[in-house]
């Protein structure tokens, strides 16, 4: 009986420290990030960004050409995070669109190339 119970505290104690660190690697989740063609406003394309945040650190967003010229930035926080982008297809041709999310301290977190030669 005495065995029984020193067993069934073991188990307990195991699943207990089991739980304690999947909440806690749970919690250290990745913002993810998504982009999708959003369609046309007067003829300009425009593209939406998604991102799941689940921990609500502040983001930078920076969006560049293929070149690596910089055509739009900014820092963004919440947990659920949804932007339009619109570009001038005059200004931008037929060059591909880079969109980058990185952690404010952090290094990148997701870079998305978004390939314009369909036309879009």
């Amino acid at each position: 009986m005495k065995k029984n119970l020193k067993n069934l505290a073991t188990v307990f104690l195991l699943m207990g420290s089991s739980f304690i660190f999947t909440a806690a690697h749970a919690s250290q989740t990745e913002p993810e990030a998504v982009v999708t063609f959003a369609g046309y406003k007067n003829t300009q394309p425009v593209y939406k960004l998604n991102i799941k945040n689940p921990e609500n650190v502040k983001l930078n967003v920076v969006i560049k050409d293929q070149d690596g010229n910089i055509l739009f930035e900014e820092v963004l926080d919440g947990t659920d995070i949804s932007r339009n982008y619109l570009f001038l297809k005059e200004e931008l041709g037929s060059r591909s669109l880079v969109f980058e999310v990185s952690r404010t301290e952090n290094p990148l977190i997701s870079r998305i190339q978004i390939d314009r030669k369909a036309g879009k």
